[in-house]
């Protein structure tokens, strides 16, 4: 395998235009890259903040402009928008796009995956009033139809499905929401924190169907009504699925990368099998040597500041070569949900020992720690963000320190 690094890099194509392909475009720039970097961007508007797009964004107090992130200028940056890669030639080392009805053949020398995620769609009928969220089109589009003040049903029950409920709630809708696990958030944060956020959306009026799920959704020109395996029937004039993403990777068959459940990488990011190719965001699963998780092998993480701090890693290995230094940091993801502010530093797994630190879980204000054997894998925080930086040192210890004070 040959990699191109070093002054031999001269020409970047990153297949993503979203914050993970965009900030690596810019730390490129920052450690010294003076060669062409083309951006092969999905959507009609490169890099905004996502995490706003089932909170702030779809409730209306944020407009498109205060989502947006700024694009350096740049005469050596192109940006192709409303483009979509469909194959790579790593013989050629030649990217093949669909821009505005043409079919273009982007030459590289190195090539940044950043195309995360999309939406696991579930068999439902061609109906008006069926949404997915994951881009600003979708997050619009559902925002004009709460407008109208419809009946909301939520399939799923995780972050996203969770806070677009919260959300519909917030605009004074008729909101259900239905999740096959035991509870909300139960499959992200186990039973404990998931059992706390479902009492607190039933106390802030959702429908919240637990244990069940859906048979068939209905109407005739548009939804009608969603059917439970139960039987029951829920009326609905919009649905919202949230069941979950899978990586965007259909476009790399051929191209040399390894992919499974995302794209294979070294711990700089470095894709296994490719040639001068590097992954960021959420469609990278690393090998974890580092101990991110507690679980051996690869881990894919799914949250925004991830994406963030991939960038400069990314850039540098493209840079510097195979033997650059490894990706190692934690990150931060958080829900805002009605009065409470959630906060995981971390990656703890679903089965983890939940312990109490600080307050109580139940009343939504405290701090608790995440436990897999003798490692601390996360630390949560209800309310209180302030209190992750006293306990963010326990994720490098074996085996919990003593309490820390409130004071410290």
């Amino acid at each position: 395998m040959t990699w191109t690094y070093g002054t031999d890099l001269r020409d970047i194509v990153i297949v993503g235009g979203s914050v993970g392909g965009m900030r690596t475009a810019a730390s490129l720039r920052r450690r010294g890259f003076d060669g062409r970097i083309r951006v092969v961007a999905g959507e009609t508007t490169p890099q905004y903040y996502r995490p706003a797009l089932s909170k702030t964004f779809l409730s209306g107090d944020q407009s498109e402009d205060d989502v947006l992130l700024p694009v350096a200028e740049d005469p050596e940056l192109e940006i192709l928008l409303d483009a979509t890669a469909t194959s790579v030639d790593p013989g050629s080392r030649t990217v093949s796009v669909d821009h505005d009805g043409q079919r273009l053949a982007l030459g590289y020398d190195g090539l940044v995956i950043a195309t995360g995620l999309e939406p696991r769609r579930l068999p439902l009928p061609s109906l008006e009033g069926i949404h997915y969220v994951r881009e600003i089109a979708d997050a619009t589009a559902l925002r004009h139809e709460l407008d109208a003040g419809p009946r909301v049903v939520v399939i799923g029950g995780g972050l996203i499905g969770a806070e677009v409920a919260a959300t519909s709630r917030k605009l004074g809708l008729d909101v259900t929401i239905v999740e096959t696990g035991d509870a909300l958030l139960g499959a992200v944060l186990g039973a404990t924190v998931g059992a706390a956020v479902t009492d607190l959306h039933r106390a802030h009026g959702v429908d919240v169907r637990t244990g069940v799920g859906v048979a068939e959704v209905s109407g005739a020109r548009r939804v009608e009504s969603v059917t439970l395996t139960t039987g029951e029937q829920i009326p609905a004039d919009v649905v919202v699925v949230a069941v979950g993403s899978r990586p965007r990777t259909d476009w790399l068959a051929g191209s040399g990368a390894l992919v499974d459940n995302g794209v294979r990488c070294a711990p700089n990011l470095r894709v296994l099998q490719g040639e001068s190719m590097v992954a960021v965001g959420d469609v990278a699963r690393i090998d974890d040597p580092q101990g991110l998780t507690a679980v051996p092998g690869s881990v894919r993480i799914e949250h925004w500041e991830n994406a963030v701090r991939h960038s400069d890693v990314a850039a540098r290995t493209l840079l510097e070569g195979p033997e650059a230094p490894a990706y190692t940091a934690r990150t931060t993801f958080w829900t805002n949900q009605y009065d409470l502010a959630l906060h995981v530093f971390g990656h703890p797994g679903r089965t983890d020992e939940l312990r109490i630190a600080e307050g109580s879980v139940d009343e939504l204000q405290g701090v608790a720690t995440f436990h897999a054997g003798d490692r601390v894998t996360g630390i949560l925080t209800l309310n209180q963000p302030q209190r992750l930086r006293a306990y963010r040192h326990l994720l490098d210890a074996p085996e919990p320190a003593a309490p820390v004070s409130a004071t410290s």
